[in-house]
Formats: C-alpha cells, sequence, structure tokens
C-alpha cells in the first residue's frame, strides 16, 4: 500500500522549489491580496466593477456578472515592481444584487365619481399601492401610487411609490326609475299640481315650472332636478297638468203649488250658483215676473255661464201652480113676512171677496105667496172656487083683515 505524504509537506516542498527559482533566476516573489467585497447589480458587465490597482478581468470587460447571487470570475494581478512576475487565474468572488426594475411611466388615467381605485384597470405588471377599495376622489385630478413588479423577480426589485395622475369625470344620475306623468284633473276651485314619481337618486332635488295651478286650462309642467358638481346635469321633464271644465253641481228648480192669496208669487231655482253663473226666468218666452192670479205657470230657468271654468248649463223647467181660493162663511137663508105692500128679499150672509159676485133669482117679492129663492155666484178672473148656487125660501104670509 502507497503511503500518503502529508500536505504540509508538500505545500513546503512547493514553497522550497519556488524560492530555489526564484533565487536562481533572480526574481522577487509576488506578493499580493485577493480582492474582496466585490459588488455589482444585475445587469452590469465586468467594466462596472472597480478592481484594486494592479489587478484585471481576464475575461472581456463587457462580459455580464450573470444573475443575482455569487460569481467566481479571474483576475490577473501585474505588480508594479518589475522583478515580480504577473500573476494570472486569481478567482475573486463578485456579489450580483438585485437592480431596480426599469417600466414605461403609466399615462394619466380616467375614473368617473364614484368609482375605487379597484375599477381603474392598470397596464401589466402594475398594482395600486394604495387600498383598492379607495375612492378615485371628487371630480377632478388626483394623483395615487402603484408598485410595479416586474416578471424577474429573481433578479429585479419592484418599484413602489410610482405616481399616477387620475382624471376623475363626472358621473350621471340613474334616473331610470324616477318618471313625470302628465294628469287631469276636474275644475273645482282648488289648486292641482303634478309631481314625478319614484325615489330621487341621493343628493338629487327637484322644482317645478308651471306647477300649482286652479283654473281649467293645460299647462306644459317643467321638472327641474338639481344635483351636485360631481355628477352631469340632469335633462329636465315635461308632463302635462290638464283641469277641465266642470258642471255646476247641487241644482234644482222644482214645481211649485200655493193657493190665492191676492199676493204676487214666484219660483226659483235652489242651490248656489258659482262666480261668472247667472240665472233668468222666461215664461211663455217673455221674462217673468212674480204673479198673483190663480194659473198654472210654466217657467223656464236659463243659465248664462262667463266663468270658463264650468260647463253650459242647460235650461231648467218647473210649474208655479196658483190654486183658486175657497169661498167660506156665506150662507143663504129662507125669511118669512107678512104682506104689508112692501116689498120684501132675502140675500146671503157673509163677505164675498173682491171680484166676486152674486145674482138672485126669486129672492124678492110683495105679493103674499112662497117663492123658492137662488143665489148664483159670478167672479171676474178665476181667482176663487165659486160656492155652488144656494137656495132659499121666501114666504110672504096674507096679511090680516083687521
Amino acid at each position: 500500500m502507497k503511503k500518503k505524504i502529508p500536505l504540509l509537506l508538500v505545500l513546503a516542498l512547493i514553497l522550497v522549489l519556488t524560492l530555489t527559482f526564484v533565487a536562481c533566476s533572480g526574481k522577487e516573489a509576488t506578493v499580493y491580496v485577493t480582492p474582496t467585497g466585490l459588488a455589482a447589480s444585475y445587469g452590469a458587465t465586468l467594466a462596472d466593477i472597480t478592481l484594486p490597482e494592479g489587478f484585471s478581468w481576464q475575461d472581456a470587460l463587457d462580459t455580464s456578472v450573470g444573475d443575482v447571487g455569487e460569481h467566481v470570475f479571474l483576475v490577473t494581478f501585474t505588480p508594479a515592481n518589475p522583478k515580480q512576475d504577473a500573476v494570472k487565474d486569481i478567482q475573486v468572488t463578485v456579489t450580483v444584487s438585485k437592480t431596480a426594475a426599469s417600466y414605461t411611466a403609466v399615462a394619466a388615467l380616467t375614473a368617473t365619481f364614484g368609482q375605487t381605485l379597484n375599477d381603474i384597470a392598470l397596464p401589466e405588471g402594475f398594482a395600486w399601492q394604495e387600498d383598492a377599495a379607495t375612492s378615485v376622489g371628487a371630480v377632478g385630478e388626483h394623483v395615487f401610487h402603484v408598485v410595479f413588479t416586474p416578471s424577474d423577480t429573481t433578479n429585479y426589485e419592484a418599484v413602489r411609490d410610482i405616481p399616477v395622475t387620475i382624471n376623475v369625470i363626472k358621473a350621471t344620475y340613474d334616473m331610470s326609475g324616477v318618471t313625470f306623468g302628465g294628469a287631469q284633473f276636474t275644475y273645482d276651485g282648488g289648486i292641482k299640481l303634478i309631481t314625478v314619481a319614484g325615489d330621487l337618486p341621493a343628493g338629487v332635488d327637484v322644482t317645478y315650472e308651471n306647477n300649482h295651478k286652479t283654473e281649467v286650462g293645460t299647462y306644459d309642467v317643467v321638472a327641474h332636478f338639481a344635483g351636485d358638481q360631481n355628477h352631469n346635469d340632469i335633462a329636465d321633464m315635461h308632463a302635462n297638468l290638464t283641469i277641465i271644465k266642470s258642471d255646476v253641481r247641487g241644482l234644482s228648480f222644482a214645481d211649485s203649488t200655493v193657493t190665492f192669496n191676492g199676493g204676487t208669487h214666484s219660483i226659483a231655482i235652489l242651490g248656489a250658483l258659482p262666480q261668472g253663473v247667472s240665472v233668468a226666468y222666461t215664461c211663455n218666452g217673455a221674462p217673468f215676473t212674480p204673479v198673483t192670479d190663480a194659473g198654472a205657470y210654466e217657467v223656464v230657468a236659463h243659465f248664462t255661464v262667463t266663468n270658463a271654468n264650468y260647463n253650459n248649463v242647460p235650461d231648467m223647467t218647473a210649474t208655479l201652480t196658483i190654486n183658486p181660493a175657497p169661498i167660506t162663511g156665506i150662507t143663504f137663508s129662507g125669511a118669512t113676512f107678512t104682506y104689508d105692500g112692501a116689498e120684501h128679499d132675502i140675500v146671503i150672509s157673509g163677505t164675498l171677496p173682491e171680484g166676486v159676485g152674486v145674482e138672485y133669482v126669486s129672492n124678492a117679492a110683495t105679493d103674499a105667496g112662497i117663492y123658492n129663492a137662488t143665489a148664483t155666484f159670478t167672479q171676474t178672473g178665476s181667482n176663487y172656487t165659486l160656492p155652488e148656487v144656494l137656495r132659499a125660501t121666501l114666504t110672504v104670509n096674507p096679511a090680516p083683515i083687521t
């Protein structure tokens, strides 16, 4: 079995031979300190790394330092002392660190009021540095920050605090649930109005133009909407408010019957006439005035409507009846007389009303006898109900002879 030569003995032997060679050649031993602490960023070349004086790279200067990590390269040491030989193939370690990733700046972005950062798309590799739920803010320009993360995270560092400008534009209110429809009313003297239907979006107010009407007509009502400065203007809405004419209600014109009493009588409608409505009465085509005499009077009520809020009122007809008055308190009684050469008569008792007369037959006699007398009543006009013919006996007895 071969014996192994101790390592220290080999090194000592090499040193003796070297010194012997140097001594024989007249050269001095080259002394150098191997460079340490060499560092570079990913993407650099050997030309970017400064070596201590006397050292030079054996590889081409445009040689890449490689990926992140530690890499060994060879250098040559050339001493300033010509009596010392250059030393090649000296191994040095270069520590390569990550380099900041390069990126193309993000152009200004556009968002709509009410959105959050989560609603805004970023180019590939970029992410919002702020919470994605952050509001983009009011209308105008706002600066936020993004982080750029390269696809090669082994050799590149992510870049933070990159400013990005967002131009926030006005939003449009959702008015899909709001309608403005017209309405028709019948005139009643009260104020009429129409309003929008549905729930207005938060922050929106509505005012009306040409609303709150009383008189008959068709009105173009305009609904004006007002929001805030972060939203687009809302278009006006139009609708028709219509008030139609009303019928005059509550009127009646009833027949009336009275008994002649010598006074005047009339007939009129019942119910209140609104302003701008009047009535006039006629009888047989002539203006009707209160009447006295018994009879049946057909009275027509003619209405004139000057108030534009009411329909025309049709004529109404009613009959005023004045019945003849009865005659009471009249009697016709017989009487007996004794002949005395004078005329004797019998007449009614009681008072006849004006215009009523009486005609007698056989109610007066001179000679003795029995006379059947009658009293017949007459009148001028027809205001009374005349009594039946009244009958009585007039007796004239013979006078005694004395």
